[in-house]
């Protein structure tokens, strides 16, 4: 599992070296950056080991000849970049921590059309990122066997008004529900009042001391039983 933090870091790292590491659209290149980290790139070991996180998750300190050596975890670091997506871990991959990466990732990853950036902005502001992206994924526009894309021509306009219709439909879904629920305990509540008082009536006068009176009790007016309080 990656950890979504250092990958963020290291990202905008990359980024320092203009085109070498991150394409124009924001998009990884992975295997180049595999080829330097395996060559020790000078500029680049310089510029990843300088960063505080980095340097304290992936270097170990080891002893040579009474001396203290620092080593850097280069495997350990390098299989960030050839990290598998499955479905059990989407979800956790693609936590982005700023607005603007998380339309990179909406447009990149998941094939979703953003025209204008700020109007992209300004939907993020208004709708959480994850639920634009994963039930829009798992119910509507899923085009792809592992759900990762949506179909050609979604718009990020598109999957705010899902969440908004899918509001709506949650809302009179639970309207009705508790409709429902009210109906049903009510009917619960009068069915259990009428067995008690029943009951209770056959009770010695004994026994009816000792159980105590109910909260609600029931008295006859004309042929129609009504709940009283006692």
């Amino acid at each position: 599992m990656i950890d979504s933090k250092i990958m963020d870091t290291t990202k905008s790292i990359l980024k320092d070296f203009g085109n070498t590491y991150v394409s124009d659209k924001g998009t990884l290149k992975r295997t180049k950056v595999i080829e330097d980290l395996y060559a020790y790139t000078p500029t680049l070991m310089k510029a990843l080991l300088a960063n505080q996180l980095i340097h304290d998750t992936y270097t170990e300190s080891i002893m040579i000849d009474d001396k203290s050596v620092e080593l850097f975890k280069l495997n350990q670091f390098i299989k960030m970049f050839t990290y598998k997506e499955t479905v059990s871990n989407i979800h956790k991959y693609v936590i982005p921590t700023e607005r603007s990466y998380q339309l990179d990732i909406m447009s990149d990853k998941h094939k979703v059309i953003v025209a204008d950036k700020s109007i992209g902005m300004s939907i993020l502001r208004r709708t959480p990122y994850n639920l634009l992206i994963y039930p829009s994924l798992n119910i509507w526009y899923s085009r792809s066997k592992k759900s990762t894309t949506f179909m050609s021509g979604t718009k990020i306009e598109y999957l705010e008004e899902l969440v908004k219709f899918d509001s709506f439909i949650k809302g009179k879904l639970l309207e009705v529900i508790r409709s429902f629920e009210n109906m049903f305990l009510g009917s619960f509540a009068y069915h259990f009042e009428m067995e008690y008082k029943n009951v209770f009536d056959k009770m010695s006068s004994k026994m009816q001391q000792k159980t105590g009176n109910h909260n609600v009790g029931t008295q006859m007016t004309g042929n129609i039983i009504q709940l009283i309080p006692m």
